[in-house]
């Protein structure tokens, strides 16, 4: 799995405990590990997840406003890799540096194939 650094992956596993997401939630994992790389998305957090319903806030994906581009299409990808839904994973990936490329193909490997350490 690709982190960014020791605080990605302190972020990562701090979200993922406070959130009591069972071992085998390749869903929320997926969403956390996404959010917990970008700064950006980590500072918004609360926007982003509510622990309490334990459910992404959709509205934060459609909210172009509080984000930037590559925060947009790493939200989208956590909300496709949450609901289950194919649409267009490709587009995405369009305008992705390289470091969020990684992020975001990472993610999808934690969702689809259960690759985390």
């Amino acid at each position: 799995m690709f982190i960014r650094n020791k605080l990605h992956m302190r972020r990562f596993i701090q979200l993922v405990e406070r959130d009591g997401t069972e071992l085998l939630d390749t869903k929320r994992k997926s969403l956390f590990y996404i959010v917990a790389g970008n700064d950006d998305l980590y500072n918004k957090l609360y926007q982003i997840y509510d622990f309490d319903k334990r459910v992404m806030r959709k509205e934060c994906v459609n909210s172009n406003q509080l984000y930037d581009e590559t925060s947009i299409k790493l939200l989208t990808l956590a909300y496709v890799l949450i609901k289950e839904n194919d649409d267009s994973l490709i587009n995405l990936f369009q305008g992705l540096d390289d470091f969020n490329f990684e992020l975001a193909l990472s993610a999808i490997k934690i969702r689809y194939m259960g690759e985390y350490e």
